[in-house]
């Protein structure tokens, strides 16, 4: 079975479940780069392990990079928690082989 994807939510979450950042995208390329970029802010002075979780449903396809040291990590800046990338689901084909 093939996905395609319709377009690309972006959400960055800061502690208590703030939303800092939430945005919608039709290019993959500029999403990954967005992505990217969050995940580098919250990994600042970030002395443990980043923790990813994926997640597929029927109406999207989730990516999410935990930080939870942030919440009370004085030494970053951005206080990001919670990076994640949503790509919503256009259609679902079957596929021959």
């Amino acid at each position: 079975m093939e996905r395609s994807f319709k377009r690309i939510r972006i959400v960055v979450v800061q502690p208590d479940e703030q939303v800092y950042f939430d945005r919608y995208y039709t290019d993959p390329l500029v999403a990954m780069d967005k992505f990217n970029y969050f995940c580098k802010l919250a990994k600042i002075n970030y002395p443990q392990e980043v923790e990813f979780a994926m997640e597929r449903t029927a109406l999207y396809n989730e990516m999410t990079a935990y930080f939870p040291y942030n919440e009370i990590n004085p030494s970053n800046q951005s206080g990001f928690v919670q990076v994640s990338m949503y790509f919503e689901v256009d259609r679902l084909q079957v596929v021959d082989l």
